[in-house]
């Protein structure tokens, strides 16, 4: 007992010492006289069953309370991340695309921007969304585009395929397909704004190269049909008689261009149809221009012909006039006249006009025809041919030899041949080499008598 109370007084002195550390110096009281207690021994007990020693129990310390969070303002950089996201959505026409996701996208950035100030992370996790859903917009417009291409590239290669485009120009169609396969690869690469760049321009290459190539092709039809009609209508106006050296030379040049086309020259086809076909209308049209000359020199050379051939006619006139061709002085009953080239027709004013006419009508045909205006000029011919007509139905028909004999008298053979012995003039105008004095016959002469008189 005693050593458990020697225990228990240094543990006290120990926790005064403890105290005393923790507690400012004050001016040190003077010691106490230390009061020893004798405490009677005590009999010696049996030792207890030990007690089982106190739980300790060891309280937590209350944990501090944590500073209150400081609040950062929104930055213009996250505000530039959330709008770069926008422009990249906008380039890739996702407003087109996907509008859903892009007016989203939109939304969320003006949400962001309006509470900016008053809860910037409230802002900051719609400037969070705006840029989810602008990537999304992306994504999902980048894919219909690439898809859109896909499509178009496609059908421009069928329709390539369709005009056997890589037999007319095997190098420009093997050069668009490398770059249809590299474009394509650039969108599968990710970088979407090159490859939309790319994309652009080569669509525009293939829609011009198959609309020319196309437009050519076409071109070619149309002229090689035209040429084919030009030809059947050169055979119509009888080209083949009229011009044929040149539908000789638009035949060949047809059949080398047909050629060139079976051989995909297509240009060179072109080339020589067009040529074809200009030679088949200047055909066409030359041969009527070539026939209708060819008519008029020749009705030109029958119409003088008549006129040279009328001059030379012994005529009776209406009013019974004998006109001889001969004759060159004017008398009562007859005149003369002397028209170009030397030509004489006997005849009277009224008689000697119809020719008049007739030459100086031939004439204007002539000059007509030499400006080329020859439906006019036959105009003039046939005029002057009507006329020259008409002169020759006052002329004098066939004729037969007649032996003059000693009794015979022009009045006698005109009685004889034409019953009417007042017509003895014809007989002498038409034998006047040989008769000079119509009272005077000598037996033995062979004149001639006309017969079939108007």
């Amino acid at each position: 007992m005693k050593s458990l109370l020697k225990l228990l007084a240094i543990l006290s002195i120990f926790l005064i010492l403890a105290f005393c550390a923790s507690v400012p110096e004050e001016p040190a009281p003077e010691p106490e006289p230390e009061v020893v207690i004798e405490e009677p021994v005590p009999e010696p007990e049996p030792a207890p069953a030990p007690e089982p020693e106190p739980e300790v129990v060891i309280e937590e310390p209350e944990p501090e309370p944590e500073p209150e969070p400081v609040v950062q303002p929104l930055t213009d950089e996250e505000i530039a991340r959330a709008r770069d996201a926008l422009e990249r959505a906008k380039d890739a026409e996702a407003d087109r695309y996907a509008p859903d996701e892009y007016g989203l996208a939109v939304d969320e950035f003006q949400e962001a921007l309006a509470m900016a100030e008053a809860d910037p992370d409230g802002a900051r996790e719609h400037l969070k969304q705006s840029i989810a859903y602008a990537e999304e917009a992306t994504e999902v417009a980048t894919a219909l585009i690439y898809n859109r291409y896909i499509t178009t590239l496609e059908n421009y290669e069928k329709k390539l395929a369709d005009i056997n485009a890589d037999k007319y120009d095997p190098e420009k169609t093997r050069e668009l397909y490398d770059e249809v396969k590299n474009t394509l690869q650039v969108f599968q690469e990710g970088n979407y704004t090159e490859a939309r760049s790319k994309g652009d321009q080569l669509v525009e290459k293939l829609m011009d190269f198959y609309s020319t190539l196309d437009e050519n092709i076409r071109w070619s039809g149309i002229l090689k049909r035209d040429t084919e009609r030009y030809m059947d209508d050169a055979d119509e106006v009888e080209a083949f008689i009229w011009a044929p050296e040149i539908l000789e030379e638009a035949v060949i040049l047809y059949a080398r261009g047909l050629e060139e086309g079976r051989n995909y020259r297509l240009q060179h086809s072109i080339d020589l149809l067009s040529k074809a076909k200009g030679l088949a209308l200047r055909a066409v049209r030359v041969s009527p221009q070539r026939k209708q000359e060819y008519q008029t020199n020749s009705l030109m050379s029958e119409v003088e012909k008549d006129i040279e051939d009328a001059s030379r006619l012994t005529i009776i006139t209406e009013d019974g006039r004998i006109i001889g061709p001969e004759e060159e002085e004017k008398n009562d009953d007859q005149s003369f006249l002397l028209i170009e080239d030397g030509i004489r027709v006997l005849g009277d004013l009224q008689t000697s006009t119809l020719l008049d006419e007739a030459r100086e009508l031939w004439r204007l045909g002539v000059q007509e025809k030499e400006e080329g205006n020859y439906e006019k000029a036959d105009e003039y011919f046939e005029e002057a041919g009507a006329l020259i007509h008409k002169y020759k139905a006052m002329a004098i028909g066939e004729t037969k030899p007649l032996t003059i004999y000693e009794t015979n008298t022009l009045w006698y053979i005109a009685d004889m041949e034409y019953g009417n012995p007042f017509l003895w003039p014809v007989i002498w105008l038409y034998n006047k080499e040989h008769i000079q004095d119509p009272d005077f016959l000598r037996p033995g002469w062979k004149i001639t008598i006309p017969l079939g008189l108007p």
